[in-house]
């Protein structure tokens, strides 16, 4: 207990003073500590308290000390044993404390302490009304909740509507999740919300970050990075042609589109193919620096081993169809069931670039004559929503 002005001489007219620290202990009971301090005595006593008649109600001698000054002091040693055997601290802030409703009691009296009369009227009280904080509530540190993102789906052409999913995330101490905050990627605010799943529609093709901020109800926000990376092709990503078109023509949507290749045959090998190549174009969102796309080819139709050899003429293109030199690697052609080609090459700025892989159709000649006679080729390339593209190898 702190008092200011704090002086063991009593009110004038009185011979001695009580002080009085009231609380409400975990069991439900009202305890009180009381220091009697007149005719240069101090004595401590506690036990529960009449709140009636502001007197304790059973009697405890104890010891303690009494601090005159300025901001004087009075301490007094309870047991705790005594009132109730109180948990002290607890951790819950919901939970019952050792101490509720404290309040302090000035109170006179005339005659010799333990002998003489005492006021049942305060002549202090704090606060003024009402009570002080409970005693003791120690809530464990808060740790930062961690925000979990998914999002269906990572990929397609433009416009594209993605499904994002916070569901997953968490607090390790038990805080519920009061808040996420969803970004984009794409240029406009993020969105904060109090529910988990959220869908937004990418209208222009690029490469997205899309990224999730948690709150707990405490306040604290997550410190780890929620990522997804959203991958959005322009419309109209890739064609197959023949060797005529040009980066213009296949962008602008005027190239005229291959679906077969057709053989002749003879002495039960395949002698010629038509046309001799052809194109695989397909549009990426490429990011500033180096890029690796892979392209798959596939036979789709489980009766044939050979796939197509890449031709020189593979180019890769800016978006205003200027060459960017990249360079272009193949996996193995035969014997194989599937076949890779690597395009890499530097972007000097992030955006859409288009791949131009040549292939050479003669690379079938001279195989053995496929049973059934149509081959089904597929090309793709993974993670690249619009990419894949199916030739058919036809017998004339």
């Amino acid at each position: 207990m702190t008092l200011a002005n704090l002086t063991s001489i009593p009110s004038p007219g009185t011979t001695f003073t009580t002080y009085f620290v009231v609380w409400t202990s975990s069991n439900g009971k009202t305890y009180a500590t009381e220091t009697d301090v007149g005719f240069g005595l101090v004595a401590f006593n506690w036990g529960e308290f009449d709140t009636s008649r502001n007197q304790l109600s059973t009697f405890n001698s104890t010891t303690g000390t009494f601090n005159q000054g300025v901001n004087g002091t009075i301490t007094v040693n309870v047991p705790v044993s005594g009132v109730g055997n109180p948990t002290i601290p607890i951790t819950d802030v919901n939970g019952t404390p050792a101490v509720s409703n404290p309040y302090g009691l000035t109170i006179a009296g005339e005659g010799l302490d333990g002998f003489g009369l005492v006021f049942t009227q305060p002549m202090d009280r704090a606060p003024d009304s009402g009570f002080g904080q409970r005693w003791a509530v120690c809530p464990p540190p808060n740790a930062a909740p961690t925000a979990v993102l998914t999002a269906t789906p990572t990929s397609g052409t433009a416009p594209l509507t993605v499904n994002f999913n916070g569901s997953g995330s968490f607090d390790s101490d038990g805080d519920t999740i009061a808040s996420y905050t969803f970004d984009f990627g794409d240029g406009p605010a993020p969105v904060t919300q109090s529910t988990p799943t959220i869908s937004h529609t990418y209208q222009f093709a690029g490469n997205y970050a899309a990224t999730l901020t948690v709150t707990d109800s405490r306040g604290l926000a997550s410190t780890n990075t929620a990522v997804v990376t959203i991958m959005v092709s322009p419309a109209g990503v890739s064609e197959i042609t023949d060797t005529t078109a040009t980066c213009s023509t296949f962008s602008s949507g005027t190239a005229p589109s291959l679906s077969t290749v057709q053989y002749s045959v003879s002495n039960g090998k395949i002698k010629q193919t038509n046309p001799g190549g052809f194109f695989y174009w397909v549009k990426v969102p490429a990011q500033k620096g180096s890029n690796t796309f892979v392209i798959n080819q596939s036979i789709t139709t489980g009766n044939f081993n050979t796939f197509f050899s890449i031709a020189s003429g593979s180019i890769t293109f800016n978006s205003t169809c200027t060459n960017v030199k990249g360079t272009f690697t193949q996996s193995s052609t035969t014997n194989a069931t599937r076949n890779t080609v690597t395009a890499t090459f530097t972007a000097p700025s992030a955006g859409n670039y288009v791949i131009s892989v040549k292939f050479n159709a003669q690379s079938v000649d001279g195989k053995t004559v496929p049973n059934p006679s149509t081959v089904g080729y597929s090309f793709s390339i993974p993670g690249v929503g619009g990419s894949t593209q199916v030739l058919n190898l036809v017998k004339k």
